[in-house]
């Protein structure tokens, strides 16, 4: 027999079907309690604070109090772990509850010196997801002293939010260095960089060109050693050269051209080097505004109208006409809606813009449900990509690997794939489920 928080005498669970979670009329109230009804009462007002008030983080006090019978701190995966003088474990924070107040834990000279030593560190013994786990809670409690260091020179500043990333370079005054620590990061992790150009930084031609520059070849990641006469013969950061094939098929020999960062390199290029056809970055956010919009009416509206931007609305894609009426749903809410629902109508026009769906889908308007569907959706036609990068694949004809253009707009497709953490499977289920397109 067991009792509850009212002091309910009932039988416990895993009794045959009809017995258990059955009310006992016969057990006296507070007879044989597996429960303390005075701690109950009293841990009560607890508990409903934290059910009303919803706590995220411990209070300010009982972090003082904790902190004040610290005398050093380790900063891990799943965040501080607080020890006595003597060893013992006074406090360790956990995903699964609230936090210490990180405000009051960024004072404590203790907490500081546990970030800096974690920024600092390499952490190789440690996975690369707690890697960024710990990283990310280091800078969390890192005053402004240690968070610039740690972008400065942080081995591990690939972990760090792309958000404080791009604030950062954003707003310093040697615009030189903070382009080329954008290109020492990109080198260190591509998709870092590209979350940082996602964001808003560069944000002024000269620095969207020493990135580009900088980018656009393959470099050496590190100092090239001869093993027998230990000679450098290549440092890092020098030019890889080498045979390669450019946009109208000739062979040519010189720096090999890098196919990381592309997409990002293409968005500056389009923000910095206008051509005809190319929307300007007012143009591009009315474009991507209004379609955030088209999505209220779904995802596979939403996907469909991008699909059009892509490749055209010349085609019987859309015979129910859903995406023609969202639009004009859209574009009666306000002047930018419409502004944005008559740039899509003009570039949707025919076979499509690349580049403008490219300027488009680098702001992220698609939501998750709407990415897969659009992937799911076979591409509108059979145009190759205009690059010179090349991929091996197997011919189905000869059973040969061949170096084959990919299609157009395949660059794009795979930045949506890496950006909304698209699995397969996931594209797959939606074909599945919508066969129809």
């Amino acid at each position: 027999m067991v009792v509850d928080a009212h002091g309910m005498s009932h039988k416990p669970k895993g009794l045959p079907q009809g017995e258990a979670g059955t009310y006992e009329n016969r057990g006296a109230r507070y007879g044989d309690l597996d429960l303390d009804p005075m701690l109950t009462l009293a841990s009560m007002g607890a508990r409903n604070h934290a059910i009303v008030e919803h706590v995220s983080v411990k209070p300010a006090a009982e972090t003082r109090a904790l902190l004040a019978q610290t005398a050093r701190v380790e900063i891990g995966a799943n965040g501080a772990t607080l020890y006595d003088g003597d060893g013992n474990i006074v406090f360790r924070e956990d995903p699964a509850a609230p936090p210490l107040d990180w405000r009051t834990m960024r004072n404590d000279p203790h907490v500081r010196l546990a970030a800096r030593r974690a920024l600092r560190d390499p952490l190789d013994d440690m996975s690369a997801a707690d890697r960024r786990a710990t990283v990310r809670a280091a800078f969390r409690l890192a005053g402004a002293y240690d968070r610039r260091n740690a972008i400065d020179s942080g081995p591990n500043r690939r972990y760090i939010p792309a958000t404080h990333l791009a604030a950062s370079l954003r707003r310093r005054r040697d615009r030189e260095k903070a382009a080329r620590l954008l290109v020492d990061l990109h080198y260190e992790d591509a998709n870092t960089a590209a979350a940082i150009i996602r964001l808003g930084y560069p944000n002024d031609s000269h620095s969207a060109w020493v990135y580009i520059n900088a980018t656009k070849i393959k470099r050496q990641p590190r100092d090239v050693v001869d093993r027998k006469t230990g000679r450098v013969i290549a440092h890092k950061g020098d030019p890889i050269v080498g045979d390669y094939m450019d946009k109208d098929g000739n062979v040519k020999h010189g720096p090999l051209p890098e196919s990381r960062g592309a997409m990002s390199r293409a968005y500056l290029r389009m923000m910095y080097q206008p051509t005809n056809g190319v929307p300007s970055g007012r143009q591009a956010k009315d474009m991507a505004d209004a379609l955030r919009a088209i999505g209220e009416d779904g995802p596979r509206v939403q996907a469909q109208a991008f699909w059009e931007l892509c490749y055209g609305n010349g085609g019987a894609s859309n015979l129910r006409g859903d995406v023609d009426f969202a639009k004009r749903l859209v574009a009666r809410r306000s002047e930018t809606k419409q502004r944005g629902v008559r740039l899509l109508e003009r570039f949707s026009r025919g076979r499509g813009q690349g580049n403008a769906a490219r300027m488009v889908a680098y702001q992220k308007p698609l939501s998750r449900e709407a990415a897969i569907a659009f992937i799911a959706m076979e591409p509108g036609d059979a145009r190759q990509a205009h690059t010179g990068f090349t991929r091996r694949r197997r011919n189905p004809s000869t059973g040969l690997m061949e170096d084959v253009k990919p299609k157009r707009l395949n660059e794009m497709r795979a930045w949506m794939h890496a950006v909304y953490e698209i699995r397969d499977s996931e594209v797959k289920e939606w074909k599945d489920r919508h066969p129809d397109g």
